[in-house]
């Protein structure tokens, strides 16, 4: 069980370019839901491209975005550039429960070392940490009652 996590997809074989995505999650014990806030990535090395179209889904409800230009030059490590923030609310089922589905989508439309990557697709299931459903004990104590 999770409040947090990470999934990544490389399109390259031996490569580690690709979309890389990290979650976190807020829990609501009275409302019964988790508020889960995805951020997507793009890990590259060197990298020249415009906007493209991209989406992510949280638990089945996807958005749609338009990914900005991205542009990196002589650099001597791998790095994320961010794509996209969004945050989704997560409603648990009626015994707190709750296993969640993420994915991320970016039309990528390039050449990347050589090789044409026409999109990344990358996707993760969690189960979410349990929000306790059973009522809070209550003691209640009278004295001195009069009529």
């Amino acid at each position: 069980m999770a409040l947090s996590g990470s999934f990544i997809r490389n399109p390259i074989p031996d490569s580690n370019f690709g979309l890389y995505c990290t979650w976190t999650g807020v829990q609501s014990a009275v409302g019964n839901y988790t508020d889960i806030t995805l951020k997507t990535y793009l890990r590259v090395y060197n990298i020249s491209v415009g906007t493209r179209s991209a989406s992510t889904t949280i638990d089945g409800k996807s958005s749609s975005y338009v990914a900005p230009s991205l542009s990196r030059s002589g650099a001597s490590s791998w790095t994320d550039l961010l794509l996209n923030t969004r945050t989704g609310r997560v409603s648990h089922n009626a015994d707190g429960s709750k296993s969640v589905t993420l994915s991320s989508y970016y039309a990528a439309n390039l050449t990347y070392s050589g090789t044409y990557v026409a999109s990344i697709t990358a996707s993760g299931s969690f189960v979410l940490d349990a929000i306790d459903r059973t009522a809070p004990a209550v003691t209640l104590q009278t004295s001195d009652i009069t009529g």
